[in-house]
């Protein structure tokens, strides 16, 4: 909670928002938004889950294809230093320095092995019980060019 409040934090969250009035991250979350909604309408809920139509992959990628080009034009701005300092100077003070060692013994106690347990046991039943079936030709490529 410490870390939260901290002025570096608070100083993170201000640059934040005036970035959001800005014009280019006024533009980011607009391409967002987009994304968001052709998301919204590329997936169908069914009586088993959700289907996600293949036909709305390409509006999909493209949306991705605006959000990166944005952040890749926000490198040569202000707002990548600023954002590196303020960033930076969260995750070096002192709060953040307290928090991290109160990780480091969370990390031991028997709360964090049972989470581990049930994390483990949940990924397990999903590996059992979730099917991802007809992906589009073009992904499956794509993914065999990683495992290269």
């Amino acid at each position: 909670m410490e870390w939260g409040e901290s002025m570096e934090v608070e100083d993170l969250k201000d640059l934040d928002e005036e970035f959001k009035a800005s014009p280019e991250g006024k533009a980011l979350m607009e391409e967002w938004r987009e994304f968001g909604e052709a998301l919204k309408g590329a997936i169908e809920e069914t009586e088993n889950g959700i289907h996600i139509h293949n036909d709305h992959m390409d509006e999909l990628e493209d949306r991705i294809d605006d959000i990166k080009e944005d952040y890749d034009d926000l490198e040569e701005t202000h707002w990548n230093k600023d954002f590196h300092d303020a960033f930076e100077a969260a995750f070096t003070n002192e709060e953040f320095e307290d928090l991290h060692e109160a990780g480091k013994e969370w990390k031991q106690s028997e709360e964090h092995q049972e989470l581990e347990h049930s994390l483990h046991d949940f990924f397990e039943t999903l590996d059992e019980n979730v099917e991802v079936s007809d992906i589009p030709e073009e992904w499956k490529d794509e993914m065999d060019d990683f495992e290269q």
